[in-house]
Formats: structure tokens, C-alpha cells, sequence
């Protein structure tokens, strides 16, 4: 049953009257298309406006030299021009026509089309008299729209007269064409036209988009732009870029966003937010649907014409017409496929990634800063953990269970369930690197789901058109058999992927972890421990990659088979039902078949992404949803708490039994006064400062501030000395400094202008002035992430700087005395505390020490036992007697008071100041290069991100290939694919025979053997691309078909495994290369030197270690692969048309050249814009990090607006490169249809021009000709793909290369060091070859189990000392020797293994108390537990809530009133965030305890805990270490005033070295003895010393 397909369709119209209807449509519509440009005219004349000067829209403002630039006159005059020439031909033509109305019976219609040209006429002349450059733009569309449907009118006229006319040289049809070349003319000249001048924003020009002619805009023409930049540079830069227009500029889309207030479900906001999108691009969509029919249609009509027409003659202009037709259908659908694409992407995708990022950050500002931790519990396990024998490599050490695994990444989560990660900084941060993308992502493919229900009922309703119900019923049944298949792999696949986001979230958080604590490690030598750990969670995450690609291997294999079955049932079907298959319905079913089953693959998959899609937009959702920070302080006259009772905040409801509560506070601070808040370590002291600036839960009563002008009504950059103070504002100083990655000055500016007197008063009272001459580029200085390349102690005198140069009238101030020297603390609290600069402003302050700060304190509060002990004016606490009480509090037990030691000691978790020196003035050790340091350019400390340049380069193609395997697996991978491409010729050789052997006398057929998935690419489960392939079929009703159709089948099937072994082979390579190359990048970056580690952010060190290897894991062989498969096939189809047509050969060649240019040109775009997208969103990252672990200071500062406004500029850049990648992508693909469309053509003429050739040579043909076009075209594709895919793994073997620390030297003996002793001799070090050594000839030695001192001030190298000893830094001269051995001789693991270090900066690592005290579970619970009642965080007596010191320790976890490190199985989060200051070191210490090394070397490290319970801990110290030797770095001098001896060091040499008694009586005096001089504890130093107390 052909039906009338079977029989020729198109009727020639000879019938004038056909042509009538069309006529007179054309004209109707010319009309409607004219009403623009007259509104246009006459709103122009009655305004009476002369033309602009200037130009301002939403994407940008003009400048006057782009406005003198710019002109539309050009296309203005083509379009009057050639207006003028239709109208003067069809005139003519209808003249002629009028005085001989029998010359081609089309009177009315010529008139018609006279009339037409002359409304363009007038649009024309409308169009050159308006001024507005985007109406004029506007107007050429509509006058577009006229031209094309006179061009149309035009067109079918000249071809019906012309196929009629007896003469053809008549007149009237010269000027027909001379009227078509007019109205083709007209239409590209009205497309031409610029809509407006450049525009600027932000200084910068905006992306042409929209500023470039129709023309360019829908062939992405403008695109060019970048790509010849790229090509000229070899690179690109973020400000080659141009800024991104309002479509996807941030505040752009936010504004849009927030117009509509949505507060439902994320889903339906973002639907409605953009359903008029969606539905243009849904209604486009449906329509190239219904146009995808067209080309099956062309080439059925093609086929039949042919065979009707038999052997010779020559072609008619209906074939001729059906060939271009052919060509049209094939460009429109390809030109309507890249415009849908793109505008899924540009209008859809980029702005809802823009708007969601910018949502998540935004809601990051506003949401509670909960820092609490859970219990640890397991990671979930993957059901399938076995790694595939062939990828296990050599393991490294072994690593016990105990170390715990992380659940977070920054702060775990305070909720077992499984959003309760959304807490966690990290997960944070993902909600935009994962998820957002994941969303976007989705949404550039959303349309494919319409796109295939679309296709499913077209194509199916044509084919059984074609077929007959029957057999298309019996080839779906066929196709339905593989299904179940499908289905089942699908689902598992969804399962697994579920199972890979937890194991990935695992290896995320124990990588950030350990890069995070890096200097625990590396001091503690635990490199390979953390190596192990890490490559378990690796092996776990490929075990589940493994197992996804197993069942990706059997979904591939389904995508094989299927076209198979579908085509040869429903064919075999209708060939028993019809008694033969006629050569067009075998070559158009098959075609269909083949497109249809690409349809049925992609639909499942997509919507399998569109639920994973689902879990995305409800984590987003979710957290949007989240608890925020709800307005707990209201306006009053003072500071002040009206039976208050304040918490740490919490996401949950927990009961108050669980909580850490400060019960009934009731007072409130002087305005314009110093008021202290004192008491134990854990006592509540910054919850009294956070509920100041709305950082707690408020669970009952009030907190009043004075009221204040509004962050917008600022104008702080108006601010002057006269208006500076702003009434009611502001600065808080946290307890862990936080610093901007910018420079020192812009730090301490903080936004506000530059006051010069104001800024060196405040340089000076701050102590920063001698800073400032060391500092390599003074203030110009850029500070790594949070200050990592500074000291403790200027990272916090810079933050007290940022506070007291601000505008702020109150300062709340959390011990701003910690971290610095004791002659620095005083100095400061007498110029910046009681200064003139203070005069006035309501200051805040909590410290320990009552008696340095008790002459200019107004008030005082002491804290204790989860309520206030006392609180009242110094005055009456003093004349009660209480304030004695108070001061002999921290000073009972001690040998003296130290008044510039800090109680509250907080450094950036992100810095050691072991190995940065703590208030020693160096800048990661550099020395002073002081002249004209200010004038100098400041040099980066964070280094840029490096991009390689040009193509990747072929050792980089050579190391992943040998590092997959070795060279015979890709031998044997090679001979797979040839295997493959040689199974698809031999199948088209064997129906070559098929169709030879059956004859003239039977009908033949041929389909595309070579026929493409349209969108396989980039579907499959593993983003792959696949092409499934079906033969030609010839068959007749005498018992040939079985025979022929049962050896097609099995030669197909053998393709097929084949096919499907091809996937096997590249997943088992690509574990094994991914597996390797993670071991060498993880080796390599753990054993990286610190300095490397300070200047590189983790962000970007994660980005190598994650979504690079994502790409590794899964792309790279594939993409290998398929650019192989492409060559092959291109080889076998040119041998393969060789045998059927030579002159195809030629063109192929032709073809291939200008594709070639093609792709080099988009190649030389494509990759510097790849590169360029992965380091332009690290900024974006980096940033999130930042504020999330600045969040607390920057809402004291209101400072929130300003970083929402840096994250707008991050992202826009990022979405820029982005959509210009896409641009990039786009213009090369318009480019290939438009070259393979004119290949499909010109051969479809060689077909028809060609005598000899009958229907089935005609089909077996163009299915050759077909396949060269798609696979050349994949070709570059696949190239550009793994070029730009390589880049990861080109990222990764640039880390793998990097320097390492060395990893030679000697064993020492086993149980070295045994005496402890330590000589150092002639020292001699520096931090980099072309820098001044910091230690100059260090001289010194320490005796077995000596407690040596170590003082100086500012920049003396104390804590390179340390480094040096650790081997952190390497000695140029001179030998540090422990117990006769040389430390630079012996291997860099046993040297740091057995020596101890407790930083004042503490590393803890989330988990639990036991884990941190006892990492490899090597102590029991009881020698844990002795080890943290020596450091008093437990009584060695049962513990009672009145006699722990600790007993409010649990201030953020754990019931109130109950001590958590009697629970070893407490929960510690990242850093141990959830401890205080205090509480982490004395966890260090009881670390250190349990170790017992020999050697110990402290650095302050109980500078955060009150003076009482140091007391006791230096007893501790002194009873524990008896047989260690203890070197300690000393800022309070009563921690070393009864040491063994004092090492005091100046410029890098020893310049006294004594016992305290000797340098005290030096004569002539000594810098110890000033130093104690200056402390103001003179004398109870003096009495230590002499041992009266």
C-alpha cells in the first residue's frame, strides 16, 4: 500500500489562478508590514525631534565618538535602491502584460506584485527619513518581511511563466529575474541595517548582540569579532570580553526577579518567571517539528521522479526544484535547531544561572551564621565498591579506620538529614558550582522533551502514511523489545548517580579539609596518611563510576540494535503485506526509523535528567527558604540588654536544655565610654558582642543600639573630617581577624575614602607604621585569602585598623590584645583605646585583663556560669570590692599579669603562625625592602591563575594516554574502532550485492547507511555522542528477502558488539588514566611547599582536584574516541562513494578544505574561551568563601550591599565568557550547514544531471553523500570537543609537575631523637633565592630536656627559627643539628614525624574529641582523657558545673552547663569552629600531651585562655615535659620568665642568650630587661625570676 505517496505529488501549476491566492496574500501582508513604518513618520514629524547626539538603553550608555562612528546610511540607500529597481521591473511586467493579456494570464497577479514593491517603495523612503538608529533597525525588519513575500510571489511567477514560455529570451521574463534579484537584494539589505551604536558599561563595551545588524545577529556573525582577536593574540583576557547586555546582566535579571516577589515553590517561580520564553520557544520548536518531515518528503518525491523517469533524459524543473527544496529543508531545520539551541541558552539558561547564583549569595548575607556540629556518622556506602582489578594500582600506606571523615566541608551540618548539609559552608558554595549549573544546564535542553513528543507524533503519523498501520505497529513492538532494557539501566542509573553526589560530597569534604589543615599536616608529617585517606574516598567514587559506565555500555548497546530491529521489522512487515519495497519507501522509512529512534533514546534520558534536575531546584529551594537573620536589636537610647536571654543562633528548634544560654542580662554601656566584658574561657563573652550586631537567637527580652542612617543614605563617599562620625554606627573587631584578598590600604579603607591625616593617625595608634617599612610594598601590599601571608598579630592590628578608621561611633572590639607583642599591646591600648581617636566613641571591649584597661574603664561586666557574676560602674565594683574579686580571678595562680596578653586569641584557621611569624613583621618571611616601598607596584601575593595558550600540547595528549595504560590497551582500543568502521563499509558493500544481484527487473532500495543521531551527542548518560547506523534493504516477493535481510542482520549485529565493546575498552582506559593521574596530582600537591600552598587559593586547587576530573573521568576517552570513529568513517564513506560515483570525490576534497579553515578559525576562539570560562567563575568561588567565612564582620560593618555588587561584577563576567563560548560554538555550526547543505545539493544535482543513475543507485548515493556531510561535520566537532576537554587534564599534569619538598635524605635510628639536644650553629636562612636571608648566622644550642624562651620584637625571625627547624625553610649555610644528627641530611618525613609543634593558631579537623586527641586510635580512653584533665578542659575529680574551669565550654555544643570533653565522642566541626579560641588550644596541647614528643616547640599557644587556667596549664607544662625539650615562642613574658634560659633574637642573629637571672643582671643592661621594663609588670617579673613567688 504505496497510497498516494506512491504516486507523483506535485502538480505543476500551470492553472494561473493557483497563483492568484498567493498574490494577493503577499500583498495583504505587504500592507500590514507598511503600518510601522507610517506610525513611525508620523511620530517623528509631530515631535519635530532633530537627530540624537547621544544614546542611552538598558544594555549601556554611547559615547560621542561611537556615535560619529556609527551610520545605517549604506543599507539605507541598498534598500531604496533596489526598492526603485522592483518597482521599476513589475511595473514593467505588468504593463507588458496589460498590452498583451494572453502572454501569461497573469494580469492580476502582476499588478498585485507591482503594488507590493511599491508599499516597499514607501517603507524605503520611511525608513531613510527616520532618525532613531533602533526604530530605522526595526523598521528593515518589517520591510524584510515585505521583500520576502514578494520574493516568494516573485519566485513562483518567473518559475510557472518560465516553464510554459515557448521563447525564452521574451522580455518580460528577463525583467522576472531581473524583479527576483531586486527583491533578494532588498532582503539582505533590510537585514542589514545596525541597530545602534556601541554602548559602554561599567567603561567597557557591551557584548554587540544587540548592537550589530539582523543579519549578523541569527548568523552569529558578530561573534567574529572575539574569534579574529583570539586568532591575532593566541589568548584572551577577562576585559577582551565585552560586558554582558541586560538579557543576562545580573542586576538586570534580579531586578526582574524581585519584581514579581515570588515566596512558592522555586519551580513554578522560575516557570512563571519565564513562561513567555518558554512558550516562543516550545511554539518554535513544534513548528521545526512539522518542518522535519520536509526533507523525508523532498527525497520521497525525489525517488519517485527518478524512477518514473527510468534511464536517460534530462532532469525536469520540478527535480531541479526538489533538489533546492531538499537543500532549503535541510538548512532551515538546521539554522532553526542552532537559533533554539542558542536561545535556550542566551535567554533561558545564562540568566537563570545568573539570577539563581545571585539568589544563593544574596540569601547567604541574610541567613544565620550557624556554627554547631552533629555527631559524626558513616558515609553512605555504595552498593557497587568494587573497583575493577585492572585499575588498582600500587596503594599507599596504610591509614587507619579511625581518622574520621568529614561531613562537611567548613561547618558540618547541625542536622542529620540529608539537607542538613545545605549548613555547611562548602555545600554552600556548591549550591552554585553544582546545582545552579545543574538547573541551568537543564534548561539549555528543556526544549528537547517538547522537541521529541513533537517528532514522535509527525513522524510517526508520516510513516504510517507511508507504511500502513501494520508494519509501523510490528517495527515499534520490535523497538519495544530492547526497551525494558533501557528502562531498567536507566533506573539504575539514576540510583548510582544518587550514590556518586554522596560519595563526591565525601571526597569534597575531606579535600578541603586537608588542604585547609595542611600545615597540621605537614608538620605532623601525616602526608601519606591523608594521601591514603583521600585515595580511599578516590577509589570509592570510581567504583561508582564504574558501575555507571557498565550500565551506560548496555544503554549503548540498546542504541545499537534498536534502529536494527525497528527497520527490519516494520521493512520485512510491509514487504510480505505489499509483495515488494520500492527504493523510496525503503530509503525514507529507514531515514525515519533512524531519527525516530534518536527521538525515542533522547527522551528517556532527558527526562531522567530533568529529575535529577528536580533534586537540584529543591535543594536550592530549600535553602532559599531557610531561616534568616530576623531583626533582634531594636532602636534605643544606649547600648543596651533588657532581661535579655541570648544563643548561639540554630537553624532548629532545639530546646533550651541543649542550648548554651545567657540568662536575664540586664544593663547597659555608657555611651561614649570604655566598657570591658570579662570572664573564664567559654564563659559567653563574644555571645555578649554578636547579640550587638544581631548575630544570635534572642530567646527572651531586648537588645537596644542608639538608631542610625541607613547603609544607602550614607554617601560615604562624601564623608570629610567634619561629618565623619556617623551617631549610632558600627565596627566590629571578631574574634578571628578577617581580611580582604585585596591590599592593606584598601583593607584598613574598608570602602571609605582616603583620608590621609586620618589614615597615618590611625596607622600609627594601631602600631602599623614600622609594619609598613618592613611589608615589601608598604600599604600597597596585596594581602593573600584572609591575610595568609601575614603574621597573627598584624592581621589583627589591621582589623582593629579597619574599625577605628571607620565612621563608626561604636566599636565593639573582641580582645583586640591577643597575637601582638606585650610593648605593642600597650601601646596600643594607650594611643588607639584611650586615645584621641576614641575620644567619644562608645567602646566595647572583652578581655581578661581587667588591670591594663581598669584606669579607662567606665563599665565592667563579668560572665560567668551562664549569667552575668557582676556588672556596674568601675567605681562601685571597686568601692564593693568586687573588682579586686574580678582581677584576682585571672590573676590567682599566676606569676604575674601580663597586660598586653590577649585572652581571646583568634587567627585566621586559613594561617599558622608557625610558619607565618606571629608579630614579627614579616611577610611570609620576606625582609624589609624598604625604600620607596610605597611607590613601588605591589606585587600579587595571590598568584593569577596560569592558562596555557594555543592548542594543548601533545605531551599532554602523550602523558594521559600513557598514564590510562600504556601503549598496547590503545592499541587494541585502535583496532576496536577500525574493526567497527570496517563492519559499516562491508555492510554497504553487502547491499551493494544485494542490490546488483536482484536485477532490473526487481525494485531496489537504498537507505542511509550512514544516517546521524541527531541529538545523541551530549545525551547520553556519560555526555557521549553516538551514531547508529542501518544498510539498505532490497528485497522481492520471491524468498530472496530472507536470505538477503538474515546476512544484513547478522553483519549488523556484529557491528553492533563491536560497536558496543568500543564503549567498554575507552571506560576501562578512562578509570585506569583517571585513578593514576589522581594519584599524581594528590602526591605531588601534599607534598607542595607551604609558600606554594599560601599563594594559591583552595578553591582553585579544588577545581583541579574535582570538576577537572569530572571531565577526566568521563569525557576524554570518549571524546578520543569519537574523533577516531569520525577520521575512519570519513575514510571508509570517500572509499566506499569512490565505487558508486568518482566525481563525489572532488567535492569531499573541497568540502574538507573549507571546513578545515572553518574549524581552525572557531578552534582559535573556542579554546582561549574555554580556558578563560574555568578561571573567570574561580573569582566567583573565591569570593562566596570569603564572605561566608567573613559573614559576621561584614554584617557589623553593613557592609553587604558592597559585596553584592562585587559578586553582580564576578558573575557577570562569568556569564559573559560563557555565552561568548557558546557565540563561538553557534557560528561555527550555521557555518558547517551552510557547507554541508551546499555538499547535500550539489550532489543531489550530480544525481539528477546524471542519466545513468536510477532510483536505488540515487538513495544509495545520497545516503553515502549524507554520511560524509554529518560525519565531516562531527569530525570538527568531536576535535574542538576533546580539545577543549583536554584542557582539564592539561590543568591537572600542570599541577602534577609542580615542585615538591624534597623526599631523599637518612633514616634516622629508631628511636632518635633520645637526648633532645639541638644545635644550631652559624644558621643562615632566607624564604626565596633572590630575597635577604631572615636569619643571619644564628647561633645557639639547647640542652637535653632545657626549656629555652624565645622573645625579640618585631621582625627579629622568630618564627623562621621554626620554620627552620622544621625544615619548612632551608638552610644556605650553616647546620641545625639534633642529637649529632644534621636535620638537612635526613629524610624530611622522620625529621617533622618526630618533633612536636603547638601553633597558637589551632588546626583541628571535623570530628569528633577522640579522633583530633587520637587520630589513629593508637591511646585509650582513659590515657585520652588523663591528657585533657592535664590541660584542665576536665577535673581529674568527677566534674561538677562549679568546680570546671571549662564547664561553659560547650558554648555553642552540647547541653548548658555541661563540659562536652568529658564525651570523647563530641562532636568537633571544621576547625573545630564550634570551640573557642581557648578551648582549640588547649585541645592542641592535650594533643601533644598524648604524643610525648622529645622535642617541643610551642608558639604561644594559650595565649586565648584566662589567666587562671594558663596558670595551671604551664604547671601542666612543667610536670608533663619534664623529659622534653621545649623551646617556646613567647609573647606574654611570664610564660618564659622561669625557663632554663632566654634566647632574645634582633635582625636574624642571637642577640642574648641567657638564663633570665643573667640577662636581668647583665651589665649595661640587656633588651630582655627592657622588654620587661616596658610590660608594666616589672616587678612580678623580677620576683619570678629570682624565685620569691
Amino acid at each position: 500500500m504505496i497510497g498516494n505517496y506512491g504516486k507523483r505529488q506535485i502538480m505543476v501549476s500551470a492553472e494561473h489562478m493557483a497563483l492568484l491566492p498567493v498574490s494577493a496574500t503577499g500583498f495583504g501582508l505587504t500592507c500590514l508590514f507598511t503600518v510601522p513604518a507610517i506610525v513611525a513618520i508620523v511620530r517623528q514629524t509631530r515631535k519635530g525631534a532633530p537627530k540624537d547626539q547621544f544614546y542611552e538603553d538598558e544594555d549601556g550608555k554611547s559615547t560621542p565618538e561611537a556615535i560619529a562612528n556609527f551610520s545605517n546610511r549604506v543599507p539605507k540607500a541598498v534598500i531604496l535602491f533596489f526598492s526603485a529597481v522592483g518597482l521599476g521591473t513589475s511595473t514593467g511586467v505588468s504593463v507588458l502584460t496589460s498590452l498583451n493579456p494572453a502572454r501569461d494570464g497573469l494580469f492580476y497577479e502582476n499588478w498585485l506584485v507591482s503594488a507590493s514593491w511599491g508599499l516597499i517603495a514607501l517603507q524605503a523612503m520611511m525608513t531613510w527619513a527616520i532618525h532613531a538608529p533602533v526604530e530605522v533597525h526595526d523598521l528593515g525588519v518589517w520591510t524584510f518581511g515585505s521583500a520576502l513575500v514578494t520574493l516568494i510571489t516573485a519566485v513562483l511567477q518567473a518559475f510557472d511563466v518560465g516553464d510554459h514560455l515557448s521563447r525564452k529570451s521574451d522580455v518580460a521574463l528577463a525583467l522576472r529575474i531581473v524583479n527576483v534579484v531586486a527583491a533578494l537584494a532588498t532582503v539582505f539589505g533590510s537585514i542589514s541595517i545596525p541597530r545602534r551604536p556601541e554602548v559602554f558599561f561599567r567603561d567597557q563595551p557591551v557584548d554587540a548582540q544587540w548592537t550589530t545588524t539582523v543579519l549578523s545577529r541569527y548568523t552569529w556573525t558578530w561573534a567574529r569579532q572575539i574569534i579574529d582577536l583570539a586568532s591575532k593574540k593566541g589568548d584572551l583576557e577577562e576585559k577582551d570580553v565585552p560586558q554582558p547586555d541586560h538579557t543576562i546582566r545580573v542586576d538586570a535579571v534580579m531586578s526582574k526577579w524581585n519584581s514579581h516577589g515570588y515566596t512558592g515553590e522555586l519551580i513554578w517561580s522560575i516557570i512563571h518567571c519565564y513562561r513567555w520564553r518558554f512558550a516562543l520557544q516550545w511554539s518554535v520548536t513544534i513548528f521545526r517539528c512539522v518542518l522535519g518531515i520536509g526533507p523525508f518528503w523532498a527525497m520521497l518525491q525525489l525517488i519517485n521522479l527518478l524512477q518514473e523517469r527510468g534511464g536517460g533524459g534530462s532532469p525536469s524543473r520540478l527535480l531541479w526544484g526538489l533538489v533546492i527544496l531538499l537543500g532549503v529543508f535541510s538548512l532551515s531545520g538546521q539554522w532553526i535547531d542552532g537559533w533554539v539551541n542558542y536561545y535556550s541558552i542566551a535567554m533561558i539558561s545564562q540568566p537563570l544561572r545568573a539570577q539563581l547564583s545571585a539568589l544563593i549569595y544574596e540569601k547567604s548575607l541574610r541567613r544565620k551564621n550557624v556554627k554547631a556540629a552533629d555527631k559524626p556518622k558513616e558515609s553512605p556506602e555504595p552498593k557497587e565498591t568494587d573497583v575493577p582489578q585492572l585499575v588498582v594500582g600500587e596503594e599507599p600506606e596504610e591509614l587507619s579506620d579511625a581518622v574520621p571523615v568529614a561531613e562537611s566541608t567548613e561547618e558540618p551540618p547541625s542536622s542529620p538529614d540529608q539537607t542538613g548539609v545545605l549548613k555547611s559552608r562548602q555545600a554552600i558554595v556548591n549550591l552554585v558550582g553544582v546545582d545552579t549549573r545543574r538547573i541551568a544546564d537543564f534548561c539549555s535542553i528543556q526544549f528537547l522533551i517538547v522537541s521529541s513528543l513533537g517528532k514522535l507524533v509527525v513522524y510517526s503519523g508520516f510513516l504510517i502514511e507511508l507504511l500502513g498501520w501494520i508494519p509501523f505497529i510490528v517495527g515499534m513492538a520490535a523497538w519495544a523489545i530492547v526497551l525494558p532494557f533501557n528502562t531498567y539501566f536507566a533506573k539504575r542509573y539514576v540510583r548510582l548517580s544518587e550514590v556518586l553526589m554522596h560519595v563526591r560530597d565525601d571526597k569534597l569534604a575531606v579535600l578541603n579539609e586537608a588542604l585547609l589543615g595542611m600545615r597540621q599536616i605537614k608538620f605532623a608529617a601525616l602526608e601519606k596518611q591523608w594521601e591514603k585517606r583521600i585515595m580511599d574516598m578516590r577509589d570509592k567514587e570510581l567504583a561508582v563510576t564504574w558501575s555507571m559506565f557498565l550500565g551506560d555500555v548496555v544503554i549503548f548497546g540498546c542504541w545499537l540494535v534498536s534502529p536494527i530491529f525497528l527497520a527490519a521489522a516494520a521493512l520485512a512487515s510491509y514487504s510480505l503485506l505489499n509483495g515488494g519495497l520500492t527504493p523510496s519507501v525503503a530509503f525514507v522509512s529507514i531515514s525515519i526509523f533512524n531519527s525516530l529512534e534518536t527521538t525515542l533514546g533522547a527522551l528517556p534520558e532527558i527526562l531522567t535528567v530533568g529529575f535529577d534536575t528536580l533534586v537540584s531546584v529543591r535543594r536550592v529551594g530549600e535553602y532559599l527558604k531557610g531561616p534568616e537573620m530576623s531583626k533582634i536589636v531594636s532602636e534605643g537610647p544606649l547600648v543596651a540588654f533588657e532581661n535579655a536571654t541570648i544563643a548561639w543562633p540554630v537553624d532548629d528548634e532545639v530546646v533550651e536544655e541543649d542550648r548554651f544560654l545567657l540568662r536575664d542580662l540586664n544593663f547597659s554601656f555608657p555611651a561614649g565610654e570604655l566598657s570591658v566584658v570579662s570572664g573564664k574561657t567559654g564563659t559567653g563573652k563574644s555571645l555578649i558582642l554578636s547579640a550587638l550586631i544581631g548575630e544570635v537567637d534572642l530567646i527572651e527580652g531586648k537588645v537596644t543600639v542608639p538608631p542610625t542612617v541607613a547603609p544607602a543614605e550614607r554617601h560615604d563617599e562624601n564623608a570629610h573630617p567634619g561629618n565623619w562620625i556617623l551617631p549610632g554606627s558600627m565596627a566590629y573587631v571578631a574574634q578571628t581577624p578577617w581580611l580582604e584578598s585585596a591590599s592593606l590600604r584598601d583593607n584598613i579603607l574598608f570602602g571609605l575614602p582616603f583620608v590621609e591625616s586620618r589614615y597615618n593617625l590611625v596607622l600609627d595608634v594601631c602600631a602599623l607604621k614600622k609594619d609598613l617599612e618592613i611589608l615589601t610594598d608598604g600599604d600597597k601590599t596585596e594581602l593573600g585569602a584572609n591575610g595568609i601571608n601575614l603574621s597573627g598579630g598584624q592581621k589583627w592590628r589591621i582589623s582593629l585598623a579597619r574599625a577605628i578608621y571607620s565612621r563608626a561611633e561604636i566599636l565593639i572590639m573582641d580582645d583586640i590584645f591577643s597575637a601582638v607583642d606585650a610593648h605593642v599591646g600597650r601601646e596600643i591600648f594607650d594611643k588607639c583605646i584611650g586615645g584621641a581617636i576614641c575620644e567619644g566613641r562608645t567602646r566595647i571591649l572583652v578581655t581578661h585583663h581587667v588591670g591594663l584597661v581598669q584606669s579607662l574603664t567606665k563599665f565592667l561586666v563579668e560572665l560567668g556560669e551562664g549569667c552575668v557574676l557582676h556588672a556596674g560602674l568601675t567605681s562601685d565594683l571597686e568601692e564593693e570590692g568586687i573588682l579586686e574579686r574580678i582581677k584576682s580571678h585571672e590573676q590567682k595562680g599566676s606569676h604575674q599579669e601580663d597586660p598586653t596578653a590577649g585572652s581571646s586569641a583568634a587567627v585566621s584557621s586559613e594561617t599558622s603562625i608557625t610558619e607565618i611569624p606571629d608579630d614579627d613583621g614579616e611577610v611570609d618571611g620576606k625582609p624589609a625592602q624598604k625604600d620607596n616601598a610605597a611607590d613601588e607596584v605591589a606585587k600579587k601575593f595571590i598568584q593569577d591563575e596560569t592558562r596555557e595558550t594555543g592548542t594543548v600540547k601533545t605531551h599532554v595528549y602523550l602523558t594521559y594516554m600513557r598514564d590510562c595504560s600504556g601503549w598496547f590497551l590503545w592499541v587494541v582500543w585502535a583496532l576496536i574502532y577500525i574493526a567497527f568502521e570496517a563492519g559499516n563499509v562491508g555492510r554497504g558493500w553487502w547491499v551493494r550485492i544485494w542490490t546488483g544481484g536482484q536485477g532490473k527487473q526487481h525494485q531496489q532500495a537504498a537507505t542511509n547507511v550512514h544516517q546521524e543521531h541527531g541529538h545523541a551527542y551530549g545525551f547520553a548518560l556519560q555526555q557521549s555522542m553516538f551514531h547508529a547506523h542501518s544498510g539498505p534493504f532490497v528485497a522481492d516477493a520471491n524468498g530472496d528477502l530472507g536470505f538477503y535481510l538474515s546476512i544484513y542482520i547478522a553483519l549488523s549485529l556484529g557491528a553492533g558488539l563491536i560497536g558496543t565493546l568500543r564503549f567498554f575498552w575507552g571506560f576501562v582506559l578512562s578509570i585506569r588514566g583517571s585513578r593514576v593521574l589522581f594519584s599524581k596530582i594528590l602526591h605531588t600537591v601534599i607534598r607542595t611547599p607551604l609558600r606554594w600552598l599560601d599563594t594559591v587559593p583552595v578553591g582553585r586547587i579544588l577545581n583541579r582536584l574535582t570538576s577537572d576530573f569530572d571531565i577526566i573521568d568521563q569525557r576524554l576517552t570518549m571524546d578520543l574516541g569519537f574523533f577516531f570513529w569520525h577520521i575512519l568513517s570519513l575514510g571508509g564513506v570517500c572509499v566506499a562513494a569512490a565505487l558508486v560515483s568518482p566525481y563525489i570525490l572532488p567535492l569531499a576534497a573541497v568540502l574538507i578544505v573549507l571546513a578545515g579553515v572553518i574549524g581552525k578559525k572557531y578552534l582559535d576562539g573556542a579554546r582561549p574561551l574555554k580556558r578563560l570560562e574555568s578561571t573567570s567563575k574561580s573569582p566567583v568561588f573565591e569570593l562566596f568563601n570569603a564572605t561566608l567565612s567573613g559573614i559576621s564582620t561584614l554584617r557589623g560593618f553593613q557592609k553587604t550591599d558592597v559585596y553584592i555588587d562585587r559578586m553582580y561584577r564576578g558573575l557577570d563576567i562569568w556569564d559573559a565568557v560563557s555565552l561568548y563560548k557558546w557565540n563561538v560554538n553557534r557560528w561555527v555550526g550555521f557555518r558547517m550547514a551552510v557547507v554541508g547543505t551546499v555538499f547535500t545539493t550539489t550532489v543531489g544535482i550530480v544525481v539528477i544531471v546524471s542519466p545513468q543513475v536510477d532510483a536505488a543507485m540515487a538513495g544509495f548515493t545520497l545516503s553515502f553523500a549524507l554520511g560524509f556531510s554529518a560525519n565531516m561535520l562531527m569530525a570538527i566537532r568531536t576535535y574542538s570537543s576533546l580539545e577543549l576537554n583536554m584542557n582539564a587534564a592539561e590543568r591537572v599534569i600542570e599541577y602534577c609537575q609542580l615542585e615538591t619538598e624534597p623526599q631523599g635524605g637518612q633514616e634516622p635510628p629508631a628511636a632518635w631523637p633520645t637526648s633532645g639536644r639541638v644545635e644550631i650553629d652559624k644558621l643562615v636562612v632566607g624564604y626565596a633565592a633572590d630575597l635577604p636571608p631572615v636569619l643571619k648566622g644564628l647561633s645557639f644550642s639547647v640542652k637535653n630536656n632545657e626549656r629555652v624562651g624565645v622573645i625579640g620584637r618585631t621582625g627579629a625571625g622568630k618564627s623562621s627559627l621554626t620554620l627552620a627547624i622544621f625544615r619548612f625553610l632551608e638552610a644556605r649555610s650553616g647546620t641545625v643539628t639534633i642529637d649529632g644528627l644534621d636535620i638537612s641530611k635526613i629524610n624530611l618525613h622522620a625529621l617533622r614525624s618526630r618533633l612536636a609543634i603547638i601553633p597558637q593558631d589551632p588546626v583541628l579537623f571535623s570530628g569528633t574529641i577522640r579522633s583530633n586527641l587520637d587520630p589513629f586510635n593508637d591511646r585509650t580512653d582513659s590515657e585520652l582523657r588523663e591528657a585533657l584533665a592535664r590541660v584542665h578542659l576536665v577535673d581529674s575529680a568527677v566534674p561538677t558545673p562549679a568546680n570546671e574551669p571549662a564547664s561553659a565550654a560547650a558554648s555553642t555544643l552540647g547541653p548548658q552547663n555541661t563540659n562536652v570533653f568529658r564525651d570523647l565522642s563530641s562532636a568537633v566541626s571544621e576547625s573545630g569552629g564550634n570551640l573557642s579560641q581557648g578551648q582549640r588550644q588547649l585541645l592542641c596541647l592535650a594533643r601533644a600531651i598524648v604524643s610525648r614528643p622529645k622535642i617541643m616547640v610551642l608558639d604561644e599557644a594559650t595565649s586565648a585562655v584566662d589567666m587562671k587556667t594558663d596558670a595551671l596549664i604551664q604547671r601542666s607544662i612543667r610536670e608533663e615535659f619534664t623529659g622534653s625539650t621545649l623551646i617556646v615562642i613567647a609573647h606574654r613574658l611570664s610564660t618564659i620568665a622561669d625557663f632554663d634560659r632566654i634566647l632574645v633574637l634582633k635582625d636574624g642573629v642571637a642577640a642574648e642568650f641567657g638564663t633570665p637571672k643573667e640577662l636581668w643582671e647583665q651589665e649595661g643592661g640587656s633588651i630582655f630587661k627592657d622588654m620587661c621594663e616596658q610590660s608594666g609588670e616589672k616587678e612580678k617579673l623580677r620576683q619570678t625570676i629570682y624565685g620569691e613567688i
